[in-house]
């Protein structure tokens, strides 16, 4: 926090007055971006202008000496204490499955792909019967009846059809297909109308064969589904996994969901702690507070001056890549041996970001 800041948030009201803008984390670039805000959001409510109005006339006294600023999550008053959400978190384990677990995955993870492109088709098929553009318009047009937009609740409908067109499908678990309907529903509104932030996506692309990899378990798992090396999952049984550590204190599993990769299958758990985490009621100060810059040459310049080199793990595995890519283009499309060949192409990007994630992770610990 800047010193300009720290010395207008010493009385606690200004600190409470501060916090109903602020959101934990957030980043100002500059007293005035500050000021613009807190303007903003109080003009319109006139409640409590005495506190609020003494605070705004500090800031702007205050404006002359500009610097980068930010509220840390874990600042804190005697006089209050600021909530936190029920903690959440995922482990992902290996799985060691038999043959016949591993044909059944496959099976449903290859109709699910299919279901996926069917239900996008439906939706393109939507936009381009029913949308018209604003700057032209031919004299002579024939105007096809509107068709109601297809969204998750109807295509999860549909889904007795799918089934009584195709019965493979009911082998596998309905909230499975329905997770699938989720993903439709998520990617073509991120197309049309964008996130929460209003950002829009590109526009979503059918998943050819080996881009859709994993398939969702929705169903609560309970404490007695998991017997020591297993975990019982709907319609597929017992599956043995990996415990690479036990799962930590407080924490229970609530959804399961297994991944594909090129060196075998993983079990992704949601877990969920309800408890509500104690925040340290400690006030940021210099001690307590790292400043890190982020740059091309370096990874990381932390404010003691010291410096972690980029470990450019791609760079150095270049070469290797681009030895494998020459041998997956010269054979036939189709052929075994490109099927070879694509998957030692696999095994090197993924122990690239295998590296990338393992270098990310103990910088963090370590800062």
């Amino acid at each position: 926090m800047g010193q300009p800041l720290r010395e207008l948030l010493q009385t606690p009201l200004h600190l409470k007055l501060f916090l109903e803008v602020a959101a934990p984390g957030e980043v100002f670039t500059s007293l005035q971006a500050l000021l613009a805000k807190l303007w903003s959001k109080w003009v319109v409510n006139p409640d409590g202008v005495s506190g609020r109005s003494e605070l705004l006339e500090l800031l702007a006294n205050r404006i002359s000496s500009e610097e980068e600023f930010w509220l840390p999550t874990a600042i804190a008053e005697d006089t209050y204490s600021l909530a936190c959400r029920a903690l959440e978190q995922a482990e992902i384990l290996t799985l060691r499955l038999t043959a016949t677990q591993q044909a059944t995955i496959d099976q449903w993870i290859e109709l699910a792909r299919r279901q996926y492109n069917y239900r996008l088709a439906e939706r393109f098929n939507w936009y381009e019967q029913n949308r018209c553009d604003i700057d032209a318009c031919p004299l002579i047009c024939h105007l096809p009846e509107l068709k109601d937009r297809p969204d998750f609740y109807s295509q999860k409908r549909d889904l007795v059809n799918s089934k009584t067109l195709f019965p493979e499908y009911k082998a596998i678990p309905s909230h499975t297909l329905q997770d699938v309907m989720a993903r439709v529903e998520k990617t073509f509104d991120q197309w049309l109308s964008g996130d929460s932030n209003g950002k829009r996506s590109g526009k979503p692309r059918f998943k050819g064969q080996g881009r859709f990899r994993s398939i969702a378990f929705r169903d609560p798992i309970k404490p007695e589904h998991i017997q020591g090396r297993f975990v019982k999952l709907p319609k597929i049984g017992k599956l043995k996994l990996i415990w690479h550590r036990p799962l930590p204190d407080g924490f229970k599993v609530k959804t399961a969901a297994i991944i594909k990769k090129v060196d075998g299958y993983y079990i992704t758990l949601s877990l969920q702690d309800s408890t509500v985490p104690v925040l340290s009621p400690d006030a940021p100060e210099m001690d307590n507070t790292i400043g890190i810059d982020m740059g091309l040459k370096s990874f990381l310049v932390d404010d003691s001056g010291e410096e972690i080199q980029i470990p450019q793990h791609y760079r150095k595995s270049e070469k290797q890549l681009q030895r494998l890519q020459r041998f997956v283009s010269r054979k036939k499309k189709g052929s075994n041996r490109r099927k070879k060949a694509i998957k030692r192409l696999s095994r090197k990007h993924l122990k690239v970001s295998n590296q990338r994630k393992d270098f990310h992770h103990k910088t963090a610990k370590k800062l």
